[in-house]
């Protein structure tokens, strides 16, 4: 017997460790507020110009859409990554 649940070929579905760092970031904003937080420390040697950052970082979330996404849930409650109608064609750009 198969089991067939209804799905789409263009979601990202979470699963494994994604249900559980989910489930992880559920807890933690339920219970303090905010959830799973990350942050990138750069230890620089000299100056940075800010404006080159700035297109730099541009380029890597127009390449990466991942990184303006959040989890939703599917119709049939399964949770997926879901990204912003605009991340979804940069990666083409």
């Amino acid at each position: 017997m198969t089991v067939s649940l209804p799905y789409s070929p263009d979601k990202y579905y979470l699963g494994g460790i994604d249900w559980i760092i989910h489930a992880l970031d559920y807890l933690s904003r339920k219970a303090t507020g905010c959830g799973n937080l990350s942050q990138v420390i750069l230890r620089l040697s000299a100056p940075l110009d800010e404006a080159i950052l700035k297109e730099k970082l541009a380029s890597f979330i127009r390449f990466f859409p991942c990184t303006q996404g959040r989890v939703s849930r599917d119709y049939n409650l399964a949770p997926y990554w879901k990204y912003p109608p605009q991340a979804r064609t940069a990666r083409e750009l």
